[in-house]
This record gives structure tokens, C-alpha cells and sequence, in this order.
């Protein structure tokens, strides 16, 4: 099956999505690693919160957003066996 590009857009080759994925998990990543590198009073859970959005609506594969979900309340787990 061939296909066309819409509107002068060329569909992605999936070397492109995959690239994709990883600099996407990359960043994603990195900016919940500074969170819990670097936390801040966060009485609300806003930036946890707004984090855990930026996960949750990502294209990302489950397994991938499992993943990044779990780095983020690792922390949380640990800080609650002190």
C-alpha cells in the first residue's frame, strides 16, 4: 500500500517515528530526572502533575510512559521508607 502525502506532508518513515520516540522519551525523561534532582516545594502537585500530563498525552508506547511514570514516584516511594 502506498502512501500519498496530504496536503504537501510527507507521512513519516518509520526510521522518523522511531527517532521520534527516543528524543521524545529522552526529554521527557530528563526533565523529570532535574524534578527529582532539584525538587522544589510542591504543595499542590502541580509540576507533578503537570509532568505526569506531559507523560500521559506523549506518543509514546506504554511501556515507555510505564516507565517514566514509575522513575517519577520511585522517588516518592523512597522519601516514605525514611
Amino acid at each position: 500500500m502506498e502512501v500519498i502525502s496530504v496536503y504537501g506532508i510527507h507521512p513519516f518513515t518509520p526510521k522518523e517515528i522511531e527517532e521520534n520516540e527516543i528524543r521524545l522519551f529522552t526529554y521527557l525523561k530528563a526533565l523529570i530526572q532535574a524534578e527529582l534532582i532539584n525538587p522544589e516545594d510542591d504543595y499542590d502537585g502541580d509540576r507533578e502533575m503537570a509532568l505526569l500530563k506531559k507523560v500521559a498525552i506523549s506518543s509514546l508506547s506504554a511501556s515507555r510512559r510505564t516507565e517514566l511514570v514509575t522513575l517519577l514516584i520511585k522517588d516518592e516511594n523512597t522519601e516514605d521508607a525514611n
